[in-house]
């Protein structure tokens, strides 16, 4: 087999070199020994594409057959000088990267090479395999540089070791992305370890597929990147190297006939086969039918949270499927047991009438970590038994009809999911605006639901429950549809798109009422509970649609019943189910349903931002990931809480409620995400509760709250603390200049440059000298953002600021990273500070006592080494633009 390998590439480059006279003219005017020692006054050797290396034509037979040349030339000796050896270790690198560097010289280098190797003893020839230059040594340059006979050569005469230094396993790396199979087929004979993880949960199988390790998230919190704004730079530069990088079945065959499936994990299996089946991969059917017959059920392989294959590639591809799964989606127990979507709802714990409970529970989910002041989840576990979304119900949501209508026929499929099924095409409809559609599918669910069907046996009587709620008894939802207008599609496919949508209500309907039928003639009578002991926003919305005097407008009694299903359907853990709620929500806020928005709002959001994926690709919206939904879904909350008339509405509780959601955005946003608007909600909703007249109680519960919004110390992306945000006392054209267009908002004004808010900080415990990433304390912030001479009009007033700031202990001494105190930064500004009065002989004494590099932990007390600490040198430096980006 070797013999073959090492035959058939010596023919491949013959044909290569047979017109490439140019290159052995030019070799025949340049002498070798010229060349060699050219090359040794190289420190540094250019990188030539392996296709563009021109072998001598005379020295082909030695060129492949490199391991026979050295063996019989050469007589290695008992080693050399050690001197002579470090010498070696220097010029190894470039005698191996002339191979690449010139067509000429490459054959002569590798001579050179062998010479210089071949007066080595074995010790010295087995440390000069130790040398590293960046991050290769001898064995990985060679196969990086694709060169099987010195890859050959360093494995058995110098005794390399074949999985790289510390067993890296980068020789085999560099062999498995260059394509080379005949150097990964010698590497693995001789037991190179192919199951290295390079990365968690990435091996040499996924790298051969050309899969790339993929960031995946936790659904809790949002996305986290700390290269956020260059995602789009990172992902070309891996679409570059997937281009580059060629797919080679014969590898792929390599390491699963020597056993790479059998070597990986469970979750590196499932990583594998679902990155396979993604057509825009283009992976080759070869490699793909090679793997699947290796791994027997592969469509039944789950992750940790028991997902299977299936069922990921129902959620992510239901509509382009690979041609893999077409038997089993015809299977009804693989439809039944393909578990992907956890059915996530308010916990039967947090049944209360107060909706300030719902966003507690979540709020005790986490902690901030205080090394990057990032949620870390804490060990509050939820004990429930996890639920999945049926298929045949996701599907139905998507409105994918084909592979619905499929499942929907399976007598298999149990029948409640089927009655979900339904009511989600009704949802599907009321998407596209066919309301009648939309509503005739939800009468039809009723009608099932409320049938008191009797059957009697020996022992027991069986009833069926009736779980709709009286307001959908009283209502007739279809004479209400009919008054809403269609406004889905006014052109001249209308009739064409509203048949669809026709054909597909009625055939549903038809086709449950049958299955109905069905199970009640052979004497068994459904189960068709509605997770009665699950709370729902109705319990708190309900009180609206009881109380209201005028009749309700039926598009909102929609809404609400779409919003209903799909959280009894689908749950938190879904972007469907975030748009009903958003578009309920929106129509409250237009009607002028103020509380009952904020409700809305308030009780769902925790949920989605504990439970929704961060997976833009399952976003309603295309290319919108799960932080910027959740914005657009709060943001009717920013405009209650700026207009007073519409503030004076809500309850303290609701109050309370809004402001927690407000600090849960802050906390679950990266810290690298965090920009002016995180904070500023905060800051504003801070302050209505501070001035709103409050009992005893409320006054407890405002002041426990508001310490624990302190404790937490959130950092901005600068690393600026909230007292930092209301110190400056800027103009309004500064403030339209640093502030981009898209961001302007009139929530700044509400807090900057406010002696009121700093007060109600410190009060609380605010850290005032507390410094951001450059080492700014609130006070040196405040000078760096005045007011300037030459500006009248400003945000808060400079000298009031300061004083409030001073009183509450800011320390004006204390120096940035550019050794500057507050008090030097004040001198141009228009609140100066005197340094006779501001700096003290303790100030004096601490800045000698670091000068001169002192020791005095041992010989101060605590409070007054704590003083010293103060005036040390805070901070880093920093690539951000200050202040052009502080608002954005």
């Amino acid at each position: 087999m070797d013999y073959n390998r090492r035959a058939k590439r010596k023919r491949r480059c013959k044909n290569e070199t047979s017109n490439k006279t140019t290159y052995q003219k030019k070799k025949d005017k340049v002498s070798t020994d010229a060349e060699f020692n050219e090359n040794n006054q190289n420190e540094r050797f250019v990188d030539t594409p392996v296709e563009n290396i021109i072998p001598n034509e005379e020295n082909l037979d030695f060129y492949y057959d490199y391991y026979g040349y050295c063996e019989e030339t050469y007589n290695y000796g008992d080693g050399v000088e050690p001197e002579t050896l470090q010498f070696l270790k220097h010029k190894i690198f470039d005698l191996i990267s002339a191979t690449q560097k010139s067509d000429i010289i490459c054959n002569d280098a590798e001579r050179y090479l062998a010479a210089v190797l071949g007066v080595c003893s074995i010790e010295q020839r087995k440390e000069v395999m130790q040398v590293k230059k960046n991050v290769y040594e001898p064995l990985t340059l060679a196969c990086k540089m694709t060169n099987l006979n010195m890859v050959k050569f360093f494995v058995e005469h110098c005794q390399a070791e074949v999985n790289g230094e510390k067993h890296n396993g980068r020789p085999l790396l560099c062999a498995v992305a260059n394509g080379d199979e005949d150097i990964v087929h010698y590497l693995l004979e001789c037991n190179a370890d192919f199951n290295i993880s390079f990365a968690e949960n990435y091996n040499m199988l996924m790298l051969s597929l050309q899969l790339f390790p993929q960031e995946i998230f936790k659904s809790f919190g949002y996305k986290s990147n700390e290269n956020f704004e260059n995602q789009d730079e990172i992902n070309h530069l891996k679409e570059t190297l997937t281009l580059k990088m060629p797919h080679k079945f014969e590898i792929v065959k390599l390491l699963i006939d020597k056993g790479a499936v059998e070597k990986c994990t469970k979750d590196q299996i499932f990583y594998i086969l679902t990155s396979v089946f993604n057509r825009s991969l283009g992976i080759s059917k070869d490699s793909l039918q090679v793997l699947v017959d290796k791994i027997p059920n592969f469509y039944n392989v789950r992750n940790a949270d028991g997902m299977s294959v299936l069922g990921y590639e129902i959620l992510h591809r239901s509509f382009h499927m690979s041609e893999f799964f077409d038997p089993y989606i015809e299977n009804v127990k693989d439809i039944n047991e393909a578990n992907f979507l956890k059915f996530h709802v308010v916990p039967l714990r947090e049944k209360s009438d107060s909706i300030e409970n719902n966003v507690d529970f979540v709020l005790q989910s986490f902690i901030i970590s205080r090394e990057s002041n990032n949620i870390c989840l804490s060990d509050v576990s939820d004990n429930r038994c996890t639920k999945y979304v049926h298929p045949l119900v996701y599907l139905a949501c998507t409105g994918n009809i084909t592979y619905y209508m499929k499942c929907l026929q399976m007598p298999g499929v149990p029948f409640e999911a089927k009655v979900n099924g339904l009511e989600m095409i009704g949802t599907y409809c009321l998407t596209h605006r066919y309301y009648l559609h939309a509503v005739l599918c939800w009468n039809a669910a009723n009608k099932l639901r409320q049938h008191r069907c009797l059957r009697k046996t020996r022992n027991k009587t069986y009833f069926s429950s009736n779980n709709i709620l009286k307001w959908e008894e009283d209502i007739s939802l279809e004479e209400v549809a009919r008054t809403v207008p269609l406004q889905a599609y006014v052109m001249d496919m209308t009739h064409v798109i509203s048949k669809i949508f026709t054909d597909t209500s009625q055939k549903t309907i038809e086709e449950v009422t049958q299955s109905y039928i069905t199970h009640v003639r052979t004497g068994i009578m459904p189960d068709l509970t509605i997770n009665t002991e699950v709370c729902s926003f109705m319990s708190h919305v309900e009180k609206y649609i009881k109380d209201n005097t005028k009749a309700i407008e039926a598009y909102t009694l929609i809404l609400i019943k779409n919003a209903l299903v799909h959280e009894r359907m689908i749950g938190y853990g879904d972007f469907n189910t975030l748009g009903a709620f958003e578009s309920l929500a929106n129509e409250f806020y237009a009607k002028g349903k103020i509380v009952e928005c904020a409700t809305l709002v308030t009780y769902s959001y925790p949920y989605f931002v504990k439970y929704l994926p961060n997976e833009v690709n399952l976003s309603v919206i295309a290319s919108w990931d799960k932080k910027n939904s959740l914005k657009n879904f709060i943001s009717p909350l920013i405009d209650i809480v700026l207009i007073e008339s519409l503030h004076s509405k809500l309850t303290f509780d609701l109050l309370m409620a809004i402001w927690k959601c407000f600090f849960l955005e802050c906390c679950v946003t990266p810290r690298c995400q965090r920009r002016f608007l995180e904070f500023a909600s905060l800051l504003v909703m801070m302050k209505r509760m501070a001035r709103r007249e409050k009992t005893q109680e409320e006054y407890q519960r405002f002041s426990e709250f508001m310490k624990k919004v302190i404790k937490t110390d959130l950092r901005n992306l600068y690393g600026q603390t909230l007292l930092h945000y209301t110190v400056p006392t800027l103009s309004n054209n500064t403030i339209d200049m640093l502030m981009s267009p898209n961001d302007k908002s009139p929530l700044i004004y509400e807090f900057s440059g406010s002696a009121e808010m700093i007060k109600l900080l410190l009060t609380y415990g605010a850290d005032p000298n507390a410094f951001d990433d450059i080492g700014m304390t609130a006070l040196h912030f405040c000078y760096f953002l005045m007011l300037d001479n030459n500006e009248e009009n400003g945000i808060g007033k400079p000298v009031e600021v300061v004083q409030t700031l001073l009183e509450g202990g800011a320390h004006p001494d204390c120096a940035d990273f550019s050794n500057r105190s507050a008090i030097e930064s004040s001198q141009q500004s228009l609140v100066p500070l005197c340094p006779v009065s501001h700096q003290t002989l303790q100030c004096l004494a601490s800045n000698v006592i670091l000068i001169h590099g002192l020791s005095f932990h041992s010989d101060l007390p605590p409070h007054l080494v704590q003083f010293v600490e103060l005036h040390k040198k805070h901070g880093r430096p920093t690539t951000q633009n200050f202040p052009e980006q502080v608002f954005g």
